[in-house]
């Protein structure tokens, strides 16, 4: 899900718009890349991966969101339900393939 949820938020930060940006570390001898991006939960629970759930917050941005108040922001709750209601009916083909064949292995 998370290459599809970077495409539909324009690989940008919801809160503060920053673009991603690809970073290499070496990890155990060998390099890795990671993004400066992460796919953020909204409801908190990592199990549920639709795209009404997710949503694309830089690594600050996610950080102060978790040592905020803990409330959940609304405007991530619209917004992803809005966004994910207007993806391409492709789109819409490959997330709900990708659940059915993930759910299983990620279900309690």
């Amino acid at each position: 899900m998370r290459p599809l949820i970077l495409e539909r938020d324009n690989c940008k930060c919801f809160v503060c718009g920053a673009d991603e940006i690809i970073m290499d570390r070496v990890w155990r001898g060998k390099v890795v890349y990671y993004s400066s991006l992460h796919i953020h939960h909204i409801d908190e629970n990592p199990r549920n991966n639709r795209a009404e759930n997710l949503l694309t917050l830089c690594q600050q941005c996610h950080i102060s969101h978790h040592k905020g108040d803990g409330r959940r922001s609304p405007e991530f709750a619209e917004y992803a339900l809005r966004a994910s209601r207007s993806m391409t009916s492709r789109w819409k083909a490959i997330t709900t393939s990708l659940r059915d064949r993930y759910s299983p292995t990620t279900a309690s």
